[in-house]
């Protein structure tokens, strides 16, 4: 879910309170929007259940590296989705076979943030 969307969501959703307070994964492009998205989130009082961070293939920047080191505690956990070269060339990326690490990094995601919200999940991808 877009932080965008998540707000929408959040404020004009007909969802019980209690479901309110934790968003389940967050998504955000870059670093500093994923700071700003858990910030801004944590102000009203919603904690992000996991934040996923899709590599670009390189390694971290320096500043990208201390800003999810300093993310790390402020959510449930943080999840690393690996590189796929693929999926940038791919017309439709719904047709994409996803290599099996990143569907275990999809798999994890899912367990970890149903698990914080108390749901079960039965399956896998």
């Amino acid at each position: 879910m877009q932080v965008g969307t998540a707000f929408a969501f959040s404020r004009e959703s007909g969802l019980r309170a209690e479901l309110k307070q934790q968003l389940l994964a967050l998504a955000a492009a870059g670093s500093a929007r994923a700071t700003a998205a858990v910030n801004a989130l944590a102000g009203q009082g919603v904690r992000v259940a996991v934040l996923a961070v899709v590599s670009d293939g390189l390694p971290d920047p320096v500043p990208a590296a201390y800003r999810f080191r300093l993310l790390a505690p402020r959510v449930g956990a943080m999840a690393r989705i690996p590189f796929v070269p693929l999926l940038r060339a791919a017309d439709d990326p719904a047709l994409v076979g996803l290599p099996r690490k990143v569907r275990r990094a999809l798999a994890e995601i899912r367990a970890e943030a149903l698990g914080m919200a108390g749901w079960a999940f039965p399956g896998t991808l």
